[in-house]
């Protein structure tokens, strides 16, 4: 008995081999993946991050007098780089804006 039309349609087969695409790029990723890992520093870790969070708490208040200079030159930088962004993402939209005016006009 010959399958009905609907289930051969194109579209469905190009999402059931677009599926089987992104699991053979998984798997193949997943593979890579465990074959260069290197494993005796995933076993570490943990131990790792704890020895950095017990060097991190609590802190020492002594040395924030030379952390100053460089808080506020970061402090800095994130201020202007963020208002840098603003300025471009406002000259960007206002572009697209109105090129989607003067297409609804014409």
């Amino acid at each position: 008995m010959a399958a009905p039309a609907a289930d051969l349609h194109p579209s469905r087969l190009a999402l059931w081999l677009g599926w089987l695409c992104l699991v053979a790029l998984f798997v193949w990723c997943w593979q890579v993946m465990n074959e260069r890992t290197i494993w005796m520093f995933v076993q570490d870790a943990p131990k790792q991050a704890a020895d950095i969070g017990g060097r991190m708490w609590p802190p020492r208040w002594s040395c924030l007098g030379e952390l100053m200079v460089p808080l506020w030159d970061t402090l800095n930088m994130t201020t202007l780089g963020t208002l840098l962004g603003v300025i471009l993402a406002t000259v960007v939209l206002s572009e697209w804006v109105s090129a989607k005016v003067r297409s609804a006009i014409i």
